[in-house]
C-alpha cells in the first residue's frame, strides 16, 4: 500500500481519476525542518568533560560508519555527543540521535521504535508513518539516500538493533556506541571501530577536581587517591565526587579510608560500570538502618523508577513505612518526586536492582507478588470507580494492598500516573512465571489502554495474557483475551484480523457456553461487519446479540446491542429510528451507573440530532458526551464528541468556531494513531475550510483526508470523496469534482447508505446544472431530493430550492 503522504491516485485504481491538471502532490503538513527537529534532539553535554583529545581527533579523521566501543561506564555517549557538537555545521541536514537502551536495566529499545523515532525526526512528530515495518525500513532509506546527516544510534546491544537503522546516503555518517565491539558491522559493512579505554589518571583527577571545586584544592594526594580508587571510569569518579559534596564535612581523606574497607577490587579494568557505582553506594547502604537498607534494596523489584507511598508500603511489608522512607530520603538514595511519591535516578536504581538480585528468591517472589498485588488492586479498584458497568471484566478478589482512591478523578489521575509501572508488571509477572497474575492484570489494564486509544500497545500485553491463560487452561480468559485484540485490530482499522479474532473468541464462548460473552462478541463482529459496509450482516448479528442479552436478562448487553442497531438505523437513512434506538441505550446506561456507556450513546444521539437539523439538542448531547469522556480518559470518545461539536457548529454557520473544534479532534487523533479518525475529521476540517473561504487549506486537507480514509470505512470514505467534490465545484474544477461524486456513489450504492449516495447525486446535478446541461441536473435532483426526503435528511430542502430555480430558467 503506498504512503499515506502520497497522491491520492496511489491508493486504489478507482481514485486515479482525481489526480489534479497541475499534477498536485499531497504533503504532509507535518514534515518541518529537518536540521531544527534533528538538532534539538542532540543530548547535552555532561557538565566537566575532560580529556579525550585523542579519541575526538580519531572520530575526526573517519567517515561513513564508526563503533565506538569500551565498558560501560567509560564516557562513550559523552565523547560521542561532544564530538557531534562540534562537527554538526558539516552535517546541513541535521543529527539524528536516538538511546537504544542495549544495556539498561530497562527492556531495550526494538528497533521498530528506534525506526519510528528517526522517521518522525525527519518528517515532523505528527507524520503518520506505514503500518508495515519493512514499508518503514524503505521509507528511511529513501528519506537518507540523498542527505548529509549525522546519525548517532547510542548504546546498541549488538549488530540485529542497528542494521535496518543505517542510513542509505553516501554523505550520512553513522556512528554507533556499544559496551561489544559489533564485529559483525566491521565484517559486513566496513565499520571503523573506536576504542576508549578509561581516563588516564591525570584526567580522572582533572574530572574530580572541577566537579567537587574549591574543597579539592590542597588535598591533591587524596583527590588522587579517589581517582584512583575510582578505577578512573568516569561514571564512579563522578558519583565518588556527588558523595564527597554531600558530606562536605568529613574530610576527604577520610572519605577514601572508607572506601578501601569496601571491595575496591570490583573497580578493576573490564568490569561493569554498575560495578564502581557499587562500591560507592555500598557504602551509602552500609550507614542506613537495617530497615531502611532493606527497603531500599526490595525497590530494586519495582517496575519502575517511581512508586507511590502505598507501594513502599507493599513492598516492604509493613504498616509504617515512613522513617524508612524518612531515612532514605535523607540519605539521597531516594527523591520525594511529587507529594507522597518517591523514585530513585537510574544509577541508583540499576544498583538497587542488582542487590534485589541477591536476596534468596523466596523472599524476593514474596516481595514481588505483593507489589503486583498492590498494582492489581489499584488499577481494579480504579477502573471501577471509573466504570462501574465493566465490573465483571475485574478479578473478583482483593488483598486490600491497593492505593486509597477517593473517587473518579483521583482514579483517572492514579491511572495516568502508574501507566508505565502498570504494563512493567505485565511483563514482571510473566517472566516470574505467575500466570493467574498475568491474566488478571491484563484484564484490567487492557480495559484502561483501550480508552486511551493505545491499540499497538494492547496487542502486546494481550498475547502475554492469552499464553497466560492457555498456560492455567481458562478458556473463558482466553476468549477475553481474543476479544480484546479483536477490538484493538479493528481500532487500527486491520478488519480482518479483527473478524478472525472475533470468531475465534465467539467460538471459545459458545463451546463454554458463555453466553453473556458470546453476545458482546456478536455486536462487536457486526460492529467490523458494518464498518466493511456488511449492513445486512450487521444487523443481523446485532440482533442475535440482542436475542441473548434479553434471554438472559442482561441489561447492559441489551443496551449494548441497542446503541450499535441505532447506529445501522442511522446508516441505512432512518435517523428518526436511530433517535429512538440511542435514547433507549442512553436510559439503559443511565440507570445502570455506567458513564463510559452514556457518552457514547450521548455522542451517537447528537450525530443523529444533526442529521435530522436539530442543532441546539445535538449540540448539547454532544458537551454533555465530551464532558464524561473527557472525565473518563476516553481519549477516541473524546476525539468523536468535539469532531460532532465542530460539525453543529459548521451546520450553524459558523466556520471559524468549527475550525477550533476540529483542530482540537485532530490533535487528539493524531495523538493515539487513529487514522480513521483523522481522516474523518480532516474532512470536516476541509468542509470548514471552505466556508471561511479558505480554499488552499480546504484542498489540503480534503487529500490528507483521502490518502488516510482509502480502503477503510465505505462510508467514511464516501463522505470524504463528497466533500472533496463540493470543494472542487467551488473551485470550478467541475470534471474532478465529478469523478470524486462518482467515486461515492460507487462505494454507498452496495451497501445501502442512502444519506451518501444522495449526497453524491446532488454533487452530480450540479456539475451538470454548471456545465450547462440542465435535464441531467434536473434529473439527478430530483433523485436527491427523494432519497434525501426519505431518510429524513434537510437537504431535501436544500436540493428542492435548486430544482425551483432550474425549472425557473427551463429552454
Amino acid at each position: 500500500m503506498a504512503g499515506r503522504d502520497q497522491p491520492i491516485t496511489a491508493g486504489r485504481g478507482r481514485a486515479a481519476k482525481l489526480e489534479s491538471a497541475e499534477g498536485d502532490r499531497v504533503k504532509s503538513s507535518r514534515e518541518v525542518d529537518d536540521r531544527g527537529v534533528a538538532l534539538a534532539d542532540l543530548p547535552g553535554e555532561v557538565p566537566g568533560f575532560t580529556g579525550r583529545q585523542a579519541e575526538l581527533g580519531e572520530l575526526d579523521r573517519l567517515e561513513r560508519l564508526v563503533v565506538v566501543s569500551g565498558t560501560a561506564g567509560v564516557g562513550k555517549t559523552a565523547l560521542v555527543v561532544r564530538w557531534a557538537r562540534t562537527v554538526r555545521d558539516k552535517f546541513p541536514d541535521g543529527v539524528l540521535f536516538v538511546d537504544l537502551r542495549g544495556f539498561d536495566p530497562e527492556q531495550p529499545l526494538r528497533p521498530a521504535e528506534a525506526l519510528d523515532q528517526l522517521l518522525r525526526r525527519l518528517l515532523g512528530p505528527d507524520a503518520v508513518l506505514p503500518s508495515d515495518y519493512a514499508e518503514r525500513v524503505a521509507r528511511y532509506r529513501a528519506l537518507t539516500a540523498q542527505r548529509r546527516l549525522l546519525v548517532v544510534l547510542d548504546n546498541a546491544a549488538g549488530i540485529e538493533q542497528v542494521t535496518d537503522l543505517l542510513p542509505s546516503g553516501d554523505s550520512c555518517c553513522t556512528v554507533i556506541t556499544s559496551r561489544g565491539d559489533l564485529a559483525g558491522l566491521v565484517v559486513r559493512y566496513g565499520a571503523v571501530r573506536v576504542e576508549v579505554d578509561r581516563l588516564p589518571l591525570e584526567d580522572a583527577v582533572e574530572l574530580f577536581q572541577g566537579l567537587v571545586g574549591g574543597r579539592a584544592v590542597g588535598n591533591a594526594a587524596a583527590v588522587i587517591a579517589m581517582a584512583d580508587r575510582c578505577a578512573r571510569l568516569p561514571l564512579a569518579v563522578r558519583v565518588a565526587a556527588e558523595l564527597a559534596i554531600t558530606r562536605s564535612r568529613v574530610p576527604l581523606e577520610e572519605l577514601v579510608a572508607e572506601l578501601d574497607r569496601h571491595v575496591l577490587d570490583s573497580l578493576s579494568a573490564g568490569g561493569d560500570p554498575r560495578t564502581s557505582v557499587r562500591s560507592v553506594l555500598s557504602w551509602s547502604l552500609d550507614n542506613l538502618p537495617e530497615a531502611a537498607r532493606k527497603a531500599f534494596v526490595i525497590g530494586g523489584l519495582a517496575p519502575g523508577n517511581e512508586f507511590c507511598f502505598a507501594a513502599v508500603r507493599a513492598m516492604i511489608d509493613t504498616g509504617e513505612p515512613v522513617q524508612v522512607i524518612t531515612d532514605l530520603v535523607r540519605a539521597n538514595l531516594w527523591e520525594e518526586v511529587a507529594l507522597h511519591r518517591f523514585g530513585m535516578h537510574e544509577l541508583l536504581r540499576a544498583y538497587a536492582v542488582e542487590q534485589a538480585a541477591e536476596l534468596p528468591k523466596e523472599e524476593r517472589d514474596r516481595a514481588t507478588v505483593r507489589l503486583l498485588r498492590h498494582y492489581l488492586d489499584g488499577a481494579v479498584e480504579a477502573m471501577e470507580l471509573l466504570h462501574p458497568g465493566d465490573r465483571r471484566r475485574h478479578p473478583s478478589t482483593r488483598e486490600g494492598t491497593g492505593p486509597d482512591l477517593t473517587g473518579p478523578a483521583h482514579a483517572k489521575d492514579w491511572l495516568e500516573t502508574e501507566e508505565a509501572n502498570l504494563l512493567a508488571c505485565i511483563e514482571i509477572a510473566a517472566v516470574g512465571d505467575w500466570p493467574l497474575l498475568v491474566r488478571d492484570l491484563t484484564k484490567t489494564i487492557g480495559r484502561r489502554l483501550e480508552m486511551s486509544g493505545q491499540y499497538d500497545q494492547i496487542r502486546v500485553i494481550l498475547q502475554y495474557g492469552r499464553q497466560a491463560c492457555l498456560e492455567i487452561g481458562d478458556r473463558r480468559g482466553e476468549a477475553f483475551m481474543l476479544g480484546g485484540l479483536g477490538i484493538a485490530s479493528y481500532r487500527l482499522g486491520r478488519y480482518d484480523e479483527a473478524c478472525e479474532e472475533y470468531e475465534q473468541a465467539l467460538r471459545i464462548r459458545q463451546e463454554i457456553h458463555d453466553q453473556a460473552g458470546a453476545s458482546a462478541t456478536l455486536s462487536n463482529l457486526g460492529l467490523v461487519h458494518e464498518r466493511l459496509g456488511s449492513y445486512d450482516s450487521a444487523a443481523s448479528l446485532f440482533s442475535a446479540a440482542q436475542a441473548i442479552s434479553r434471554e438472559l436478562g442482561d441489561r447492559y448487553g441489551n443496551a449494548r446491542s441497542v446503541n450499535n442497531l441505532g447506529t445501522m438505523h442511522l446508516r441505512t437513512g432512518k435517523p428518526s429510528v436511530a433517535v429512538r434506538s440511542y435514547r433507549e441505550a442512553l436510559t439503559e446506561f443511565t440507570d445502570l451507573g455506567d458513564r463510559y456507556g452514556r457518552g457514547v450513546a450521548l455522542d451517537n444521539l447528537g450525530q443523529a440530532l444533526l442529521r435530522l437539523g436539530r442543532l441546539d439538542v445535538a449540540l448539547s448531547h454532544y458537551k454533555e458526551a465530551l464532558a464524561i469522556r473527557i472525565e473518563l480518559g476516553d481519549r477516541d470518545g473524546e476525539a468523536s464528541s468535539l469532531t460532532g461539536i465542530g460539525l453543529v457548529q459548521e451546520a450553524s454557520g459558523q466556520p471559524l468556531e468549527a475550525i477550533s473544534w476540529h483542530e482540537r479532534a485532530l490533535e487528539v487523533f493524531t495523538e493515539i494513531g487513529d487514522s480513521a479518525g483523522e481522516g474523518r475529521v480532516l474532512t470536516a476540517l476541509a468542509v470548514s475550510c471552505r466556508s471561511a473561504g479558505r480554499d488552499s487549506d480546504a484542498l489540503r486537507h480534503h487529500r490528507r483526508s483521502l490518502n488516510l480514509v482509502l480502503g477503510t470505512d465505505h462510508q467514511v470514505e464516501a463522505a470524504a470523496y463528497n466533500g472533496y467534490g463540493d470543494t472542487l465545484v467551488l473551485l470550478g474544477r467541475y470534471a474532478e469534482a465529478g469523478d470524486a461524486y462518482r467515486l461515492a456513489k460507487d462505494l454507498v450504492e452496495p451497501a445501502g447508505d442512502r444519506y451518501e449516495y444522495a449526497r453524491a447525486l446532488q454533487g452530480l446535478g450540479a456539475v451538470a446544472a454548471a456545465t450547462g446541461n440542465l435535464p441531467q441536473a434536473r434529473d439527478r435532483w430530483t433523485s436527491a431530493q427523494r432519497m434525501f426526503a426519505a431518510v429524513e435528511a434537510p437537504e431535501a430542502d436544500e436540493v428542492g430550492k435548486a430544482l425551483v430555480a432550474v425549472d425557473f430558467n427551463r429552454p
